[in-house]
């Protein structure tokens, strides 16, 4: 099942990559190990996925951690914290996140402050109403814009998504893939 940009979903991810690790375990002898990065289409996307790999590959080694696979979406936060692939593993995660949400036009901007503002207040319209200078009802329905224009609940990659708000709200355009 294939969700928003082509990505399968995190139901399905876990259930192939479940399956993945079985393969891996029976066919590797012990001791081998496997780093995998998203998939992505076309050879920037597959660059990026090498990339992606081997930061995968950095926190098995680094970690000792023993599983016979690691999946850089399973490490992504954990990458981007160490400072593993720089500037271009901020963009994609922007760019993955943010999807629509990025785009530079003013209303879309005002759905990302406000949906950046009502998770920076816990999920709380009034304060971030406050914060923003609208009515509540103002925020929850600028929220329920951006998760449509996500194409998810925004609960649903939470971290992922407060963390890609926060690198557009620091970075600016420099944040978006192609800009650097």
């Amino acid at each position: 099942m294939l969700g928003r940009h082509g990505q399968r979903s995190e139901v399905q991810l876990g259930e192939e990559a479940a399956e993945a690790g079985d393969v891996v375990k029976e066919a590797f002898r012990p001791g081998v190990r496997a780093a995998t990065g998203i998939s992505a289409p076309g050879m920037a996307g597959f660059r990026r996925s090498h990339r992606e790999a081997l930061a995968a590959q950095s926190v098995a080694i680094t970690t000792g951690n023993g599983r016979p696979i690691t999946c850089y979406a399973d490490v992504e936060l954990a990458c981007l914290a160490a400072g593993s692939g720089g500037m271009a593993a901020m963009r994609a995660l922007v760019e993955r996140e943010l999807g629509q949400l990025a785009a530079t036009d003013d209303a879309t901007t005002r759905l990302r402050d406000t949906l950046r503002e009502y998770l920076a207040h816990g999920a709380d319209a009034r304060r971030a109403g406050a914060a923003l200078h609208v009515h509540r009802n103002t925020v929850r329905y600028r929220v329920q814009q951006a998760e449509q224009a996500l194409g998810h609940p925004i609960d649903e990659r939470r971290a992922h998504l407060e963390l890609a708000l926060h690198c557009h709200h620091v970075y600016g355009a420099d944040a978006l893939p192609g800009s650097g």
